[in-house]
């Protein structure tokens, strides 16, 4: 029931994770969303490359690649949700929170399905537009400010991105949530989440559009 108040109940969520501690159904929703999205953008995924790999690459891309994207996609899960979590609970920790790692493993967990509804919305319209999709950025489509942004600059693209409206649902709920597990302030909570968000989204930006050295 956790994996359904999170959308439509998240204070009965918050109660049921503290009750529960669970993370499993979360887990298997967060896998399953993320493994079908990779099936659908990974033949998108190989015609983009087709010009910069070889045909023998491409070849094994298609085979062993698809196999060892689907197997990689719940260790990815998992190491996801270790260190989120782990950071989230060192920094209520340290505001003066009580609360348990396991707790705010599950609260992760659950706040992972926001990013699963944005997977699912996602598919539909990559599937749509997959004959005029010409980059890799093409196949994770903005729910947020960045559809109105129509300038090249990768490092305001990049930031942008990161302001859609399931990542912002997703921030409020960890802010919330850990505020209601832990006991800390909301607005505390809120400052100490916020800033580190904030401090990631600048991070990711300033690495947006960077070359590596020998890739053309």
């Amino acid at each position: 029931m956790g994996a359904i108040w999170i959308i439509t109940s998240p204070r009965r969520a918050f109660d049921y994770i503290r009750e529960k501690k669970s993370f499993l159904v979360p887990f298997v929703i967060v896998c399953v969303v993320n493994i079908l999205f990779f099936l659908v953008i990974s033949p998108i995924q190989m015609e983009l490359m087709e010009d910069r790999l070889p045909p023998e690459a491409i070849q094994m891309q298609r085979g062993v690649g698809r196999i060892v994207g689907v197997v990689s996609i719940p260790v990815g899960v998992v190491i996801g949700w270790l260190i989120y979590a782990l950071v989230i609970w060192v920094l209520m920790a340290a505001a003066g929170g009580k609360w348990d790692y396991r707790t705010a493993f599950s609260l992760v967990g659950h706040v992972g399905i926001i990013g699963s509804i944005q997977k699912l919305l996602s598919i539909p319209v990559v599937w749509m537009r997959r004959d005029v999709i010409a980059s890799f950025t093409d196949l994770h489509p903005s729910f947020g400010p960045a559809i109105f942004y129509t300038g090249d600059n990768m490092k305001i693209l990049s930031f942008l991105r990161g302001l859609d409206i399931f990542s912002i649902w997703a921030i409020v709920l960890l802010i919330l949530g850990a505020a209601h597990l832990s006991g800390v302030k909301k607005r505390v909570s809120a400052w100490l989440i916020g800033s580190l968000y904030v401090l990631v989204l600048i991070i990711q930006a300033l690495f947006a559009g960077l070359r590596i050295p020998g890739q053309g």
